[in-house]
């Protein structure tokens, strides 16, 4: 927390006010944390870059967000120099650590590590309203150029609120923060760990593409919740089948909590997760694009052999899901449509995205009573007689 005042003071001497943008680009561990604490205590609005993203992916980005700092440490500049040349003007720099800035070539001002060491570690105590914007995050690109995607802390802390309760983030629980800090899942683990008094257990980068690294980290770190992608969890259960029987015990004893999202959950993996290891860490399915920061939510306890696919649950606190045909009127039960996310915790917008923004989010087509925003998701489903989706 005083790491993180001094870098939110430096931030106000460098001239930050309010809603300015800053980008962060360090390596994976504590700076990261400390750097989002800073930047939100200096009542800004931070935007992350992943280091290991390809340099012409973090220039868009920057172009795009125009931040008026850039946090960053000598070891990400060394792959990514180029990035400077082209910074918006004025935008200063704010190193975290010892280098010598003299080869750099930007139009802003340099400030180092020891401007930061003697800014005071007291909390600057600004007046900030809760529906002020509290980050941008870049979605993969998969489907087209990245959207930036902004979020206000009334948004996100309603859904760390939820997810704290609905998961039980509390202490003793050891919270693994594994999700590239470009993600809005790794502020989903960042935030919801701290606010709450768990811990959070900051995995080595390594094991974000290593599913050997990550198994040996998790046991290591006695990590009881993590949260990974499925496609990802599959080569992780391969490593783990392959091991020599425990006895009846599960392999990664202190797991209690299995989460997957980010990708469709393959209906053979969690019957393959279920049925390997007794008594299993809870599993569970969640959905939701970074415009709603989450949707939906599904424990899964069994996985019938009939299955053909696993549900994505229901509606979490403060979100409601409708399923619209293609004349937008509700889909009645078991018939396909599109989903539709109604909730007053939506994103404020793209940035720089105005078409994009008003083809997304819409009035919501049932009726014109009063303004009742609803985002098209683009994705497919249909309502199950047991009310999931």
């Amino acid at each position: 927390n005083g790491r993180a005042n001094q870098i939110a003071h430096a931030l106000i001497k460098m001239g930050g006010q309010p809603q300015d943008r800053v980008a962060i680009m360090l390596e994976n561990g504590p700076q990261q944390v400390e750097a989002l604490f800073g930047v939100l205590k200096a009542g800004g609005v931070f935007v992350c870059l992943d280091p290991h993203y390809p340099t012409h992916r973090l220039q868009a980005i920057l172009e795009e967000a125009q931040p008026a700092r850039f946090l960053i440490e000598s070891s990400c500049l060394e792959r990514h120099g180029d990035l400077l040349v082209n910074l918006p003007d004025g935008c200063d720099l704010l190193a975290i650590d010892d280098f010598d800035p003299s080869g750099l070539s930007f139009a802003g001002t340099f400030f180092g590590p020891k401007f930061i060491t003697s800014c005071a570690d007291t909390n600057p105590n600004l007046a900030l309203q809760a529906t002020d914007p509290a980050y941008i995050v870049y979605t993969s690109g998969s489907t087209g150029k990245p959207k930036g995607i902004l979020q206000t802390h009334l948004s996100f802390c309603q859904f760390i609120e939820w997810q704290s309760r609905y998961f039980g983030i509390i202490a003793p629980q050891r919270f693994a923060q594994s999700a590239s800090i470009a993600y809005d899942a790794s502020y989903c683990e960042i935030f919801g760990t701290l606010c709450f008094g768990a811990t959070l257990c900051m995995a080595p980068a390594m094991t974000r593409f290593n599913p050997q690294a990550l198994i040996e980290w998790v046991r290591r770190a006695e990590i009881t919740i993590l949260q990974i992608v499925p496609s990802f969890c599959r080569q992780v259960l391969q490593i783990l089948e392959t091991e020599p029987s425990q006895n009846g015990t599960h392999p990664l004893p202190k797991l209690e909590m299995l989460l997957l999202a980010g990708e469709i959950l393959p209906v053979d993996l969690a019957h393959a997760w279920l049925n390997r290891f007794p008594n299993p860490a809870k599993l569970f399915n969640l959905y939701g694009p970074s415009e709603s920061v989450l949707a939906t939510y599904h424990a899964i306890p069994q996985v019938e052999p009939e299955q053909r696919a696993i549900s994505v649950g229901r509606a979490i606190d403060g979100r409601q899901i409708l399923i619209l045909d293609k004349n937008q009127q509700l889909c009645p039960i078991g018939v396909r449509g599109e989903l539709y996310i109604r909730s007053p915790y939506l994103t404020e917008g793209y940035i720089e995205r105005p078409e994009e923004m008003a083809a997304k989010f819409i009035q919501n087509p049932l009726h014109n009573d009063f303004p009742d925003r609803v985002y098209r998701t683009g994705d497919m489903g249909r309502w199950l007689a047991d009310g999931t989706i």
